[in-house]
């Protein structure tokens, strides 16, 4: 901890970040099962708090898939403002359709 309240140490891990160095966190290793471990996601629509790329990044990172479009396969359609045709697919093929809310419960409860 001490390492990290030094401003010089914090600024030099900022500058590695800029230059394309990835952390990770010790929750990431070791073989732990995401909470959407084996899921398929697919999202239509325009989040409110997040980019359509840091909700795959967030799926993916907790073991879950995210497809382009809706099929049999997928689990899960997030659904933010302004959804398109794709919403109307997973009500006709019985997939189940979760709002920005519900997907961030989700996360809140792994």
């Amino acid at each position: 901890r001490a390492f990290l309240d030094n401003e010089r140490n914090r600024e030099a891990i900022q500058r590695m970040i800029e230059g394309g160095l990835n952390l990770i966190t010790l929750g990431d290793v070791g073989g732990r099962k995401g909470i959407f471990e084996g899921k398929t996601f697919v999202i239509t629509g325009n989040l409110e708090r997040m980019t359509r790329g840091e909700a795959k990044a967030i799926i993916e990172r907790e073991g879950g898939k995210v497809g382009s479009a809706v099929t049999r396969g997928t689990d899960f359609l997030v659904a933010g403002n302004a959804p398109g045709s794709k919403l109307m697919r997973a009500r006709e093929m019985g997939i189940r359709i979760i709002g920005e809310a519900e997907f961030y419960q989700m996360l809140d409860g792994r």
